[in-house]
């Protein structure tokens, strides 16, 4: 088969795999649809005014829709404010009327996601003000950890350097992908690297530079598939380096899946499952690609996860009684058990364990065309449905054990990321964006969440939900299974 047709089986076979939320049956939606709203944006973003005057603003509201590539569906419920009614009020279908000169702050907010723009209402009777000469910041350069702020003031100033107030300001980043700024003049940085925050007044701009770095004792590790070969590879990336690409840490294989390193990071665990051949094992190797050990099952072989002590190995295997089980093993390899067989035929998937002081597990069932995330003992006692969204999947318990990641899908829902508690309470996860998302995978010390979207691997900050994306070769090649290696 060419190349080309291998590339685009595989992106179809992706996609088709995301959808669904991983193996197993196909998934039947929840019967009530969740409108999304992804992104709020305010046209224009600047508007200056007369006293007296009015003036429209259009907001332009994206949502996420049943299938990729749709129309985003109309949103009707959109909140205006004005941070200062008293130079200018709006209403509800964002008509502006301005009241007395000065600035303020135009706000529209739908979905818990908000657009903002800026009002700049003169006196016509005044006299015009001075002209703008220059525009000078507060700072020039401003180096922040990936996830902070810093707030940049723009002072214009005539000819001869005087400050000239009350003008709006409108600030702009020359790489979103690296540092936002909003238009108060807040810079928040997403990933490492450098943007140029940029304030213009009356034509006039200044720059500052802004520099995001990230310490992290983790790296980034992940499959991409490689047109060379064919196959999926083994990569990492250290996060902390703008400049740094994906690292070769194991050629992969046709018949392995999903590396998965140990909390130590000095040992790396895989399935090996081919279908036209009977190899079905879980192995375990070292970072130089020896093996420790491998155990051999009757079925496909699926899905290993680590304890977080390291000392045993949770995964799934096919049965032809009861489809898949979640069982464990020992970090030696020895003493494996079936977790789950006794719930019945139905397949158990995709295991994820709890701190160890918690003494539990989840995983995901598939069983009558439903899939919901279960809670279960470490011992395979105790175990309860804790999700009922019936197209749920891709479980991972957060280190502190307060929440589980996992994707939803639904009728208005295509893939997108959740989060439960271990009592079962469902929150809207906070990364709000179109598309597939999936996979998802905590960063050891938690300040991480790694996902798929698309063919590229992103991540969530944990503490305030900002999104950075981490690969960037998009329908180039697929990257996806993130996970995280504690570097050595």
């Amino acid at each position: 088969m060419p190349r080309t047709r291998q590339l685009l089986t595989l992106l179809l076979f992706s996609f088709l795999l995301a959808a669904c939320g991983g193996e197993g049956p196909d998934r039947t939606p929840p019967v009530d649809p969740i409108e999304v709203v992804v992104d709020v944006q305010i046209e224009p973003t600047l508007v200056t005014l007369d006293v007296g005057e009015t003036f429209t603003l259009a907001a332009l509201v994206t949502t996420e829709t049943t299938e990729p590539g749709a129309a985003p569906a109309a949103i009707t419920d959109v909140t205006w404010r004005s941070l200062s009614a008293h130079v200018a009020t709006v209403a509800a279908d964002g008509t502006v009327v301005a009241l007395a000169p000065g600035l303020t702050l135009i706000t529209a907010t739908a979905g818990g996601i908000t657009g903002e723009a800026i009002v700049e209402v003169r006196d016509p009777g005044a006299p015009p003000p001075p002209v703008v000469d220059r525009v000078e910041l507060s700072f020039t350069a401003l180096t922040l950890a990936e996830g902070g702020t810093g707030t940049l003031t723009a002072t214009p100033r005539d000819a001869g350097g005087a400050e000239i107030p009350g003008l709006a300001v409108l600030w702009s980043s020359s790489d979103e992908g690296v540092a936002t700024v909003t238009a108060g003049g807040e810079a928040r940085a997403v990933r490492p690297g450098t943007a140029d925050v940029t304030a213009t007044v009356h034509g006039k701009t200044a720059t500052a530079r802004v520099t995001v770095t990230l310490e992290t004792p983790f790296d980034l590790i992940f499959e991409a598939w490689s047109a060379d070969t064919a196959r999926f590879n083994w990569l990492t990336l250290d996060l902390r380096d703008p400049a740094a690409a994906g690292q070769l840490l194991m050629a992969g294989s046709t018949i392995a899946a999903a590396p998965v390193p140990s909390p130590a990071g000095d040992r790396i665990a895989f399935t090996l499952s081919a279908p036209l051949r009977p190899l079905n094992q879980l192995r375990v190797v070292n970072l130089q690609r020896e093996t420790l050990w491998f155990v051999e099952f009757p079925g496909e072989v699926v899905d290993a996860a680590w304890s977080a002590d390291g000392a045993r190995l949770a995964f799934a295997v096919r049965s032809a009684e009861t489809g898949f089980d979640v069982w464990v093993i020992g970090a030696d390899g020895t003493g494996a058990v079936n977790l789950t067989g006794r719930l019945g035929p139905g397949n158990e998937t995709q295991p994820t364990w709890a701190p160890v002081a918690m003494g539990q597990l989840a995983f995901t069932r598939n069983a009558g065309g439903l899939s919901d995330i279960w809670i279960a003992s470490a011992d395979g006692a105790d175990q309860a449905r804790l999700t009922t969204g019936g197209a749920d999947a891709d479980p991972a318990w957060s280190p502190d054990g307060a929440s589980i990641a996992f994707q939803r899908s639904g009728a208005a829902i295509f893939g997108d990321l959740f989060f439960v508690s271990p009592a079962g309470a469902v929150q809207r996860s906070l990364v709000g964006m179109p598309g597939i998302q999936g996979r998802p995978a905590w960063s050891p010390d938690g300040a991480l969440v790694a996902f798929t979207s698309g063919s590229d691997v992103y991540t969530m900050r944990a503490a305030d939900g900002v999104v950075a994306r981490r690969t960037f070769d998009g329908e180039a090649t697929v990257e996806q299974r993130p996970g995280w290696l504690r570097r050595r």
